[in-house]
């Protein structure tokens, strides 16, 4: 005895969902959060993971400002103008706007000088403070009637 159309396509929709909601629960459980896979990479990848966050951070901050710039815009999407995506291809297969991440780096460059001329300028001054105390402790010790 045959079943109604009715009933094959209950048995259908039954069994397509339960696919798609095994799939999903698998996916939920199975894929492991950003801070695991952080932890599971070697040292040095992590350190350069770490170094260059920044540099995508700022690109990304870069990009939403030329994604709000162009929603402003009266334009057509495909219209930006003056505006170039930071990930547009040049002639020669290179990125031709890399504004964003030279900037970001040369702004981290920047305060790594900065933080080094610093440290210098802090030894340059417990150098002459040390001095200062070396002369005045001189002073102190030599006796009037030396004459050396």
């Amino acid at each position: 005895m045959e079943r109604s159309l009715f009933w094959r396509w209950v048995r259908v929709y039954i069994v397509g969902g339960s696919i798609v909601g095994s799939g999903l629960l698998l996916y939920k459980y199975s894929r492991p959060t950003d801070e695991e896979l952080i932890s599971k990479f070697s040292p040095e990848v992590r350190r350069e993971y770490e170094a260059n966050k920044k540099l995508r951070e700022e690109e990304q901050r870069e990009l939403i400002k030329i994604v709000q710039e162009s929603a402003n815009s009266k334009d057509p999407i495909w219209k930006t103008g003056p505006l170039q995506s930071p990930f547009e291809r040049g002639n020669l297969g290179s990125y031709s706007n890399n504004t964003v991440l030279e900037r970001a780096k040369r702004q981290q460059l920047e305060k790594r000088e900065q933080e080094e001329i610093d440290k210098v300028r802090q030894n340059i001054e417990a150098l002459k403070e040390q001095q200062r105390q070396e002369k005045e402790t001189k002073k102190a010790n030599k006796s009037w009637w030396k004459f050396w």
